[in-house]
C-alpha cells in the first residue's frame, strides 16, 4: 500500500509534474473546510443528460466528496491540499479555469482518484477520472462523463 506520509504524497505530486498546489504542505487539522474561491463547486453533479433526480451523482460538499448511485455511497474527506489550480502540467504556468481536486491523495481514508472542475476548459462541466480505482468506478459508472451541476445545489 502507498505511505501517504507528506512527505510522499508531494513526491508523488512534483513525480506527476502536479507545480502549483494551493497548499502543499501537510495539514493536521482535520477536515478543513473548501478555500472560498471553490464554494461555487457545492452541490450535486449529475451527468449531464439526466434529471437532477438521478440516482447516480457525485456530491461536493465543504468537507467531502460523495460518490452515489441509488442507496450505495462512498463518502471521501477532502482537505485544501487535496485541490491544484495549476496542474495544466505541460507549459507553467497553467492559466485555464480548470480546478483539480484529488480527493483522498493526502489521507489513507480513501482512494485517490481525480475530479477536474471546468473540465477540458469547459465552464460548469466535471469530470472524474476513477481509472486508478476500477472498483470505484464499477460502483460508481461516473468515469469520464460530462457532469453538470443541479440548480439547485448549493
Amino acid at each position: 500500500m502507498l505511505n501517504r506520509t507528506p512527505r510522499v504524497v508531494l513526491s508523488f505530486a512534483v513525480s506527476l509534474s502536479l507545480i502549483g498546489f494551493v497548499d502543499c504542505a501537510y495539514s493536521a487539522r482535520d477536515e478543513e473546510p473548501l478555500p472560498e474561491f471553490h464554494r461555487d463547486f457545492i452541490g450535486d453533479w449529475v451527468p449531464k443528460k439526466s434529471p437532477c433526480k438521478s440516482a447516480l451523482r457525485f456530491r461536493v460538499g465543504p468537507k467531502r466528496v460523495v460518490l452515489m448511485n441509488g442507496q450505495e455511497s462512498k463518502s471521501i474527506r477532502i482537505q485544501g491540499s487535496d485541490y491544484c489550480i495549476s496542474c495544466g502540467g505541460l507549459r507553467p504556468p497553467y492559466e485555464g479555469i480548470t480546478v483539480w481536486l484529488l480527493p483522498g491523495l493526502t489521507d489513507s481514508e480513501g482512494p485517490g482518484f481525480e475530479v477536474r472542475f471546468n473540465a477540458d476548459e469547459k465552464l460548469g462541466i466535471t469530470m472524474l477520472d476513477m481509472e486508478p480505482v476500477p472498483e470505484l468506478a464499477r460502483r460508481f459508472p461516473l468515469d469520464g462523463i460530462e457532469l453538470r451541476k443541479c440548480k439547485r445545489s448549493k
